[in-house]
């Protein structure tokens, strides 16, 4: 299991596990950092419990959770949302490479539904429709995509207005890529997780 944090202006974070308020299961989680897998013991893999502090604090709950979790399953939790209202969205990383094609999933983690654009570079959006629209806290599987350079551009739902992008990526073939979209109904942002940040 793995964290990403993207609760904007919110600090550093601790997660903790089952209560156990000793030692961080991830300490000091900053904004827009990922931490490493780390492994679940498999004692708790029914109602695992998850607190996040903030980093050095245990005293100040901003979060609560209770997951399940199987034998050998890969997860990612993000936290979004800001230090008052944290939330969390828990993704399956099942990845199978392709040798052939890319993969690629979005997340929307910010406030208001949004179009995603994966497209050609210098395509025109105007012209095409949404390669996915997502609301809040909502995410797509994994798509397949041949091996190319993309421009990723977010809108806000249903309009042309771009709240992010264009941005330039080279997707590989047996690569697998991740998109979140962060940020609040003024603004948006997106964090590139999986090959993109190696």
């Amino acid at each position: 299991m793995r964290f990403t944090h993207v609760a904007e202006n919110a600090g550093a974070f601790d997660v903790y596990a089952d209560e156990d308020f000793t030692q961080p299961f991830v300490p000091s989680l900053t904004e827009g950092e990922t931490s490493d897998y780390v492994n679940v013991p498999t004692a708790s893999l029914t109602d695992f419990e998850l607190d996040v502090t903030p980093a050095g604090n245990p005293g100040v709950l901003l979060g609560h959770e209770e997951i399940d979790l199987a034998r050998g399953e890969r997860v990612t939790y993000i936290l979004y949302g800001t230090s008052g209202r944290l939330d969390g969205l828990r993704l399956q990383d099942t990845f199978r490479r392709i040798a052939t094609h890319a993969r690629l999933r979005a997340v929307n983690t910010a406030s208001t539904s949004l179009d995603f654009f994966i497209v050609h570079s210098g395509a025109n959006i105007n012209t095409l429709s949404p390669t996915t629209q997502l609301i809040t806290a909502s995410m797509t599987g994994l798509l397949q995509l041949e091996p190319a350079s993309y421009d990723i551009v977010l809108t806000r739902a249903g309009t042309d207005e771009v709240v992010f992008g264009p941005r330039t990526v080279t997707l590989a073939g047996g690569g697998i890529y991740t998109v979140v979209a962060t940020g609040d109904r003024t603004a948006a942002d997106a964090m590139l997780l999986d090959d993109f940040a190696n």
